[in-house]
Parts: C-alpha cells; sequence; structure tokens
C-alpha cells in the first residue's frame, strides 16, 4: 500500500552494488541511539544523540514507505511529509506534537528498518569490512 503524501529526502546513498543494509544492531542508553548495519563489505553506524522516541519494524509493515524509500533511492531518508511523525500526532496523549522542531528519521534495511524522532539528524560512520 503506497502512501502518495509522503515525501523522504535521501541523506546517504546505497552501498556499492545496490545491495540493501542490514540492521545487525541496535543499541539505546537513554541519551544515545545507535544502528549498525552491514552490506556486502560496507559497514555503517549511525549514531543519534538525544532521540525522542524511536520504531522497528519488519519492511513488510512499512509498505507505505516504498518505492520513496526503496534501496535504489538510498538508505538513510528524513521524511518531510507524512511517515509515523503525523501518525503519533493522531493520538491525544502524543505531546511532541506540538512541537516544531522534531524530525523523522527512517533507515530501510534489508528486513528490518528503524524509524527515529529526534531534533538533529545523525552522525554517519562507514567502513569497510
Amino acid at each position: 500500500m503506497m502512501n502518495p503524501s509522503l515525501a523522504a529526502m535521501s541523506l546517504a546513498s546505497s552501498p556499492i552494488g545496490g545491495k540493501p543494509y542490514e540492521i545487525t544492531k541496535i543499541e539505546y542508553d537513554c541519551h544515545i541511539l545507535t544502528v549498525d548495519a552491514e552490506s556486502g563489505t560496507s559497514r555503517v553506524k549511525v549514531v543519534f544523540e538525544n532521540p525522542m522516541g524511536f520504531r522497528v519494524l519488519d519492511e513488510g509493515d512499512l509498505l507505505e514507505f516504498w518505492p520513496t524509500c526503496s534501496a535504489d533511492n538510498g538508505w538513510l531518508y528524513e521524511i518531510t511529509q507524512g511517515g509515523w511523525l503525523p501518525l503519533e500526532a493522531t493520538r491525544g496523549g502524543f505531546l511532541l506534537a506540538d512541537r516544531n522542531d522534531v524530525r523523522e528519521f527512517f533507515m530501510a534495511g534489508e528486513n528490518d528498518c528503524v524509524s527515529v524522532l529526534a531534533v538533529e539528524p545523525p552522525a554517519i560512520k562507514t567502513d569497510e569490512l
């Protein structure tokens, strides 16, 4: 099911060879969210400082993000319209809906995908295995 109101800006291109990243580890310590992913011989670490929320879902449960957020277009996106943030804002108890500085970021993995609500974009470190 495609979401025609979804708009996203790619922040990082797909690894060489076009194989999607596989999310291999997610670590959260109340101040830092770190997501590790691998694709062939390429490895990436994405670090969010002070995230306001995150979710991890199988890509099959996020079909509304495709084809906009497919591996052909990249693997890390800022969702600029549609997405998880406005969905959460429909709930009466969602206090972040009153803030205008919250941004949504989306990491498309081969199996799992991560959505993050944060004020600042993440730091990205890539290297070869």
